[in-house]
């Protein structure tokens, strides 16, 4: 018996991916969504995504900001709009709540001109 008889070739598996991830999902949108996660987590808040399997009109398939007041209902808000978010959370230093009820004033204004 030889020693290359003993070595046996052993195909590397292809790396599991998360169960969550979305298809089409790169690891960079990953990396933004950690950031803004931590970025809210200081200031006290938490950053849910909708992993319901079927859209409806309460789960949009986006994301939900969570603190003593909730921005995103309905998981509405995009990556983009949670990353401006959790941003000039950090740049203003004013309570969560504060921006909340601005950006869903905001919202409401631009709902009611169009």
């Amino acid at each position: 018996m030889s020693d290359d008889d003993d070595i046996v070739a052993v195909e590397a598996r292809p790396r599991r991916s998360s169960r969550h991830r979305r298809p089409g999902e790169t690891v960079s949108e990953l990396s933004r969504e950690r950031t803004a996660r931590n970025q809210l987590a200081r200031r006290g808040l938490r950053l849910y995504r909708d992993r319901g399997k079927y859209r409806t009109s309460s789960h949009r398939g986006g994301y939900q900001i969570a603190g003593s007041l909730v921005y995103g209902a309905d998981f509405e808000l995009s990556l983009d709009q949670v990353e401006a978010f959790a941003t000039a959370l950090l740049r203003r230093r004013v309570l969560p709540e504060m921006l909340m009820k601005q950006l869903a004033f905001e919202a409401k204004r631009r709902a009611v001109g169009e």
